[in-house]
């Protein structure tokens, strides 16, 4: 044997100081995992990761627990930024690929043509419409402004019938295409609920 080379120990087996140090080091490392908010199965995951990297390692390092638990900490860093990129991919991939389109533009955004129109309806037709603004129902316009159902519905088919003439007429919805333009003279359910 050279004096260069001393004896190495059978691959295999592991020298007693690794040993001894692995026994003791495990619930403290453990215990600083959790303390940094890991759970008990992610703490064990980075704590026997940091120990096998520690084990490829042990020849070079002086003061092996600092080195375990940067090493531990490391860890559980990349683990917890992968779930958050995985996480951040699935929102987007939902957003792409399952997010309702758009809905058209409001009318209330052209709003130099809406004061407009609303400037030349008359005072009552004002009210009924800062109500409608305020999304009461026909039947609560009414209430609120102690009038009749039915001149609440007159004065806003003569609101309607300005913001068709101005080009801002609502649009539609798709499931009510067939009666979508008029006024109903009955209240719908929605509104008889409120």
């Amino acid at each position: 044997m050279d004096a260069d080379n001393p004896p190495s120990q059978p691959r295999g087996t592991a020298s007693p100081e690794l040993v001894t140090f692995l026994r003791g080091s495990y619930r403290p490392l453990m215990k600083v995992a959790m303390y940094a908010g890991a759970s008990k199965d992610e703490a064990h995951d980075a704590v026997q990761d940091a120990f096998l990297k520690l084990v490829k390692r042990w020849g070079a390092i002086s003061d092996p627990m600092p080195y375990a638990r940067m090493v531990m900490i490391n860890n559980l860093k990349k683990t917890w930024l992968s779930r958050q990129r995985r996480a951040n991919r699935q929102k987007e991939y939902q957003a792409k690929n399952f997010e309702r389109p758009r809905d058209a533009p409001s009318i209330w955004d052209n709003r130099a043509a809406v004061e407009k129109i609303l400037s030349e309806l008359t005072p009552s037709q004002r009210d009924i419409a800062c109500c409608l603004m305020e999304d009461l129902s026909q039947i609560q316009i009414a209430a609120r402004l102690g009038r009749s159902y039915d001149a609440v519905r007159t004065a806003l088919t003569e609101i309607r019938k300005r913001l068709i003439a101005a080009g801002l007429a609502p649009t539609p919805p798709a499931e009510n295409s067939d009666d979508a333009g008029r006024c109903s003279s009955e209240p719908s359910e929605r509104e008889e609920d409120r």
